[in-house]
């Protein structure tokens, strides 16, 4: 048993091509493929712009004491 990493294509007919070197011996084989789409890296439409959510927090405070603080209220 082993593992065979490849890459293919599906022409327009629906028609998956790959061509795979394995190492095997001759004979016969069972294949199972798992299919993983690959993402469509020209439409970035998707992606959301998140900037209108970017603040800055203004707090004087001791950073390493509050955060020990915190970690005291639960024990």
């Amino acid at each position: 048993m082993g593992i065979l990493k490849c890459k293919g294509f599906v022409d327009s007919s629906g028609q998956l091509n790959v061509n795979v070197h394995s190492p095997l011996q001759p004979g016969d084989v069972d294949v199972d493929v798992v299919l993983i789409v690959q993402p469509d890296n020209t439409n970035d439409s998707r992606s959301y712009d998140f900037s209108d959510l970017i603040g800055k927090l203004s707090w004087s405070g001791d950073a390493l004491s509050a955060q020990k603080q915190l970690r005291h209220e639960w024990t």
